[in-house]
């Protein structure tokens, strides 16, 4: 018995004040675990309600009964003790087995055809080359596309212990809906069942514990998805990918403004297919134009992190994207 397990099995508990799941009101603050005794402690008060007691009830069913914990003690928030005030007390990702201590980044755009997913598959990349252990979560989920750019194919995933088992390529661990759906079957979901997917690919891989970085593909634009990461991921910082184009540049804007809304950090803008570095030419072609990352950055207040040029012979993006991820390392 550890605390994964225990949190993974009361996830789904209706919160009495909130009327949430616990994995998304956020008010579990802590699982201590030791030899056969379990104490639990909680961001809202006790209250003499019908659904508070049905909460407890239910809560020590699953651990007395089902998991059969035979000594547990429940915390509840003092009086004085808002549940804003005590919620960021919360342990980052308590409520998932993912990787406890890796850096969560989500690799966002404002539209399509910006290259989100190229740069975080070259970034994952990078960050190996300098020593780091990466995976690379798809939550394009209507436009998967990391494992065709790895080239993995969807043989069938392999379960260990009730887990997925993510393929790996390039020594990065990699999971999307193209590995877990037949072919290339349209995805036909509405948000709810987003988010339930999204939650899997966290609580239901088996993702290596010595993790350092787990790159998070997002969809464009401000749906269902960065949402559902909102509420898996609340500490997830963001990176945020536009081209120099007018309109990639305005609707990313507004892509990073929704990612502070939500409360995540905002590393910075990364500006591709900046521009072309022609064999014969002295000078570099703008073919999109110039500045829109740099009108971004400005926009949000964040550095531009890096300008990726159009690669052809004499561009090196290798170099490019170390940069980069050194620039992400420190950060």
């Amino acid at each position: 018995m550890n605390q994964q397990t225990i949190a993974q099995a009361i996830k789904n508990i209706i919160d009495p004040v909130t009327k949430l799941p616990l994995i998304e009101s956020k008010t579990l603050l802590d699982i201590v675990v030791s030899d056969d005794r379990v104490e639990l402690s909680f961001a809202f008060e006790r209250q003499n309600t019908p659904e508070f007691a049905a909460f407890q009830k239910y809560l020590l069913k699953v651990l007395k009964i089902e998991l059969g914990i035979k000594s547990v003690k429940i915390h509840y928030a003092q009086p004085q003790q808002a549940p804003n005030a005590t919620a960021s007390k919360q342990p980052q990702h308590l409520l998932f087995s993912g990787p406890q201590q890796a850096r969560y980044i989500a690799v966002a755009s404002g539209k399509g055809g910006v290259g989100k997913s190229t740069v975080t598959v070259e970034l994952a990349k990078a960050l190996v080359l300098l020593g780091k252990k990466v995976a690379i979560v798809d939550a394009d989920v209507y436009g998967a596309s990391i494992a065709k750019i790895f080239n993995i194919h969807n043989d069938g995933v392999t379960i260990h212990e009730g887990k997925i088992l993510p393929p790996k390529a390039h020594d990065i661990a990699v999971i999307g809906i193209d590995l877990l759906n037949e072919g290339n079957t349209p995805i036909l979901w509405r948000g709810p069942m987003l988010g339930k997917l999204i939650n899997q690919f966290f609580t239901d891989v088996a993702w290596e514990q010595d993790i350092d970085f787990m790159l998070i593909d997002l969809p464009p634009g401000t749906g269902d998805v960065p949402m559902a990461i909102q509420q898996v991921l609340p500490q997830s910082e963001m990176l945020l990918v536009t081209t120099p184009q007018h309109d990639a540049a305005h609707v990313a804007v507004r892509a990073g403004l929704a990612a502070v809304d939500m409360g995540h950090p905002l590393l910075g803008v990364i500006e591709n297919m900046a521009y072309y570095q022609c064999n014969d030419c002295a000078k570099p072609q703008y073919i999109f134009g110039r500045d829109g990352g740099m009108t971004v950055a400005t926009a949000l207040s964040v550095p531009i992190l890096a300008q990726i040029p159009l690669q052809n012979e004499k561009s090196n993006l290798t170099a490019h994207f170390l940069d980069l991820a050194k620039i992400i390392i420190n950060a």
